[in-house]
């Protein structure tokens, strides 16, 4: 047991293997039963000891709420003490009531109406969305600006704002899905078709190797593969939003025989992107969404959201340093625009960053979710916003 102290980290998988370390400490002071140990038997072990089973119930809640709302490192020492206290209370007054008990119907009576309190705030808490509720669920900062309106997660084909006729192609991955809110706000009448961290191209598709890949089975890898098929038979603009960025090597697999790979995802990413284009032709404009400056890590949103749910003075860094790969990414698609008269490249970049730094949030509203990944309702609205005044100048211009 105190070796898990001594050589655990924050690295440490777990769960996992190194959890056997702790099992056979705790194991081996059960077999010894020594009930005169000083180590066992004092007042202060015995009582952690009723109260455990109660402790352990608290402390999961109260770790959650910690990480949640991104309490300081000291907060940790609270929230132990917190679970004793809550363990120590559920002890007294659940745990033992219940084991005092004879009367049947007083104990289902008792632990009905917990159930059914728990129960109420919970699904309270749920279908309004907690203190998200308290703003219009599309601009919600709190929220995630590509949840359905029933708050449920759709991939595949939908229809936005329409039930028949529509103006645009929306197709990419996961970063076409967080477009939802701002879609719904704006009023587009848009037909989408997402799958979560898919890029497709005729010969090409992305594919993830590492930690994370398990879950890309052979139906994901061929309703992948065949994605980009969807904008082969339509007449409407098309747009594609994507998560451009790709940190692994061999991101890119082939799925015919025209395929030719360098296995350098930079430098594969223009031809097969230029191949998806000429498929699609010439005869309808093709409207490319930049990589995101998305930021270096999720501290800034969370610090924004403990500020938003709890209503804190808490100042938070809302800004950082460009991310060397936007600039890149957003180059090689521009190369890429730039050679195609019907292809126009949209930079949401420009309305964070400047040369020196990115603002991940206006008016201590985030802009993106704390996976740092994807757009709040906020910033889907935002992004889209400035997505449909530069196709509307684009039009402009043609006329």
């Amino acid at each position: 047991i105190l070796s898990s102290y001594s050589f655990f980290s924050p690295q440490t998988p777990w769960p996992g293997f190194s959890a056997i370390f702790p099992v056979i400490g705790a194991f081996i002071i059960i077999q010894v039963a020594k009930e005169d140990s000083f180590l066992t038997n004092n007042v202060v072990t015995q009582k952690l000891g009723a109260w455990s089973y109660s402790i352990y119930l608290w402390h999961w809640p109260i770790v959650v709420a910690i990480a949640y709302y991104n309490f300081p490192e000291n907060y940790k020492f609270g929230g132990l003490l917190l679970s004793v206290l809550l363990g120590l209370l559920s002890y007294h007054y659940i745990e033992k009531v219940a084991q005092k008990s004879t009367n049947f119907k007083k104990s289902v009576f008792f632990y009905s109406a917990l159930l059914i309190a728990f129960g109420a705030a919970g699904s309270t808490a749920f279908i309004t969305k907690g203190f998200a509720s308290r703003e219009p669920l599309t601009a919600n900062s709190l929220l995630y600006g590509g949840i359905e309106q029933d708050y449920k997660y759709h991939e595949g084909l939908t229809l936005l704002n329409t039930k028949n006729n529509y103006e645009f192609l929306l197709i990419g991955d996961s970063h076409a899905n967080h477009f939802h809110r701002g879609i719904i706000a704006h009023g587009t009448k848009v037909k989408r078709s997402w799958i979560p961290s898919c890029i497709s191209f005729p010969n090409s598709f992305t594919t993830v190797v590492g930690v994370g890949a398990g879950w890309q089975d052979e139906n994901w890898k061929k309703s992948c593969s065949e994605h980009f098929k969807i904008g082969l038979t339509e007449q409407v603009p098309i747009i594609i939003a994507q998560s451009w960025n790709r940190t692994e090597p061999n991101s890119l697999e082939c799925s015919s025989k025209e395929c030719e790979l360098t296995g350098n995802y930079y430098a594969d990413l223009k031809p097969q992107l230029d191949s998806l284009i000429k498929a699609y032709g010439s005869d309808r404009e093709i409207f490319i969404i930049g990589e995101l400056p998305l930021p270096p890590n999720s501290d800034i949103m969370k610090c924004l959201r403990t500020n938003k749910l709890l209503g804190l003075g808490k100042e938070c860094a809302t800004s950082s340093q460009p991310m060397p790969h936007v600039a890149k990414v957003n180059y090689i698609l521009n190369e890429l625009a730039s050679a195609h008269e019907n292809v126009f490249l949209i930079e949401p970049a420009k309305i964070m960053c400047n040369e020196l730094e990115c603002q991940y949030a206006i008016n201590s509203e985030s802009i993106f979710m704390t996976d740092g990944n994807h757009l709040s309702g906020y910033g889907s609205e935002l992004v889209w916003k400035y997505v449909m005044q530069n196709i509307a100048q684009q039009t402009k211009n043609d006329q």
